[in-house]
């Protein structure tokens, strides 16, 4: 989404017209299922914990030191502890920032594009959005990444039953279930014997 080597305006003029794009198939597939998008400010998202508001420290991620910027975050609160991708906060903050300023959205008559265009500080202040705890299994690639079912698989007959050998015919199905049980009426037999 980012346009590189064309010049600082035109880069920016690339960029913007790509992301207006993704906003505007947004906001068809949601009034598609009647679902409202509403235009939040990012302004300083970013900048504040998403679970307690403090400033956070920003530093590089831990899993890649060798690339440019600073793309995590740490809270310094200790009771918090929350730490984390920086664009990962900000999507929380964003969405506890809309949430909360819903009194303050407006439609625009035109286009019919509703946004929030102020951020109100004291609903700032109580806009957290804490995580729910799911039970999730562990994702990581350190054992059988193959699905276990919960009960092994029926057997399956691998091979045609074999050739009665009186008659020569085959069996539809296999001799072991030809045995006589104990329900079964008897075979008449010849009395001369």
């Amino acid at each position: 989404m980012e346009a590189k080597g064309m010049g600082a305006t035109m880069n920016t003029r690339l960029s913007q017209q790509v992301r207006g794009k993704i906003v505007d198939r947004i906001r068809h597939l949601a009034a598609e299922h009647g679902v409202a998008v509403v235009t939040v400010p990012a302004h300083n998202t970013s900048k504040h914990c998403p679970q307690c508001l403090t400033p956070l420290r920003h530093c590089k991620a831990p899993d890649r030191p060798s690339v440019a910027g600073w793309k995590w975050a740490i809270c310094p609160n200790q009771s918090c502890g929350w730490q984390g991708d920086r664009d990962q906060g900000a999507w929380r903050r964003i969405a506890a920032r809309g949430l909360t300023h819903q009194a303050k959205t407006v439609t625009d008559k035109t286009s019919g594009v509703m946004a929030i265009r102020t951020v109100v500080d004291t609903l700032e202040a109580t806009a957290v959005i804490t995580p729910t705890t799911t039970s999730r299994r562990d994702r990581s690639k350190t054992g059988s990444t193959r699905h276990q079912p919960p009960r092994p698989a029926p057997r399956r007959r691998r091979a045609p039953s074999p050739p009665d050998p009186t008659t020569g015919e085959r069996a539809s199905v296999r001799r072991d279930s030809h045995q006589r049980t104990g329900n079964c009426p008897a075979q008449p037999t010849d009395a001369r014997t």
